[in-house]
């Protein structure tokens, strides 16, 4: 968290201040949602706070993360700040479709074969030993 994040209004009082932290108020709890995982997918709305707050975190807890988004034929200003908040450890992908369902669906199959190739390699791992 950036020092000038907490204002101290008195001895008793402080302020913190979410528009000054990078990835914003949902930095604050993603930590321990994402500390068990090596690898977060994650499908992005257009606008919102959350890909850039996951990028972020991603990079401080050294957890990859896949964001996917719609195409556009110019990048949001969100999906601009994803790409320096995470310092572009964040992997975005754009997909051929106009809707987040259909973004969501992508994600999902994708993240599946993730997996399903992980699994496959643990158990090539396993049968060495």
């Amino acid at each position: 968290m950036r020092a000038d994040a907490i204002q101290r209004i008195d001895k008793r009082i402080a302020v913190v201040r979410d528009d000054l932290m990078p990835g914003g108020s949902k930095t604050r709890f993603l930590p321990a949602l994402m500390r068990r995982h090596d690898h977060v997918v994650y499908a992005a709305p257009f606008c919102g706070g959350a890909p850039v707050a996951l990028a972020v975190i991603g990079q401080r807890l050294g957890v990859r993360v896949t964001l996917f988004y719609a195409q556009r034929e110019t990048p949001t200003p969100r999906q601009r700040l994803v790409r320096q908040a995470g310092d572009s450890s964040a992997e975005t992908i754009e997909c051929n479709a106009r809707r987040l369902a259909i973004v969501k669906a992508i994600g999902c199959h994708r993240a599946a074969r993730i997996e399903k190739h992980r699994a496959s390699r643990k158990r090539e791992i396993g049968a060495e030993r």
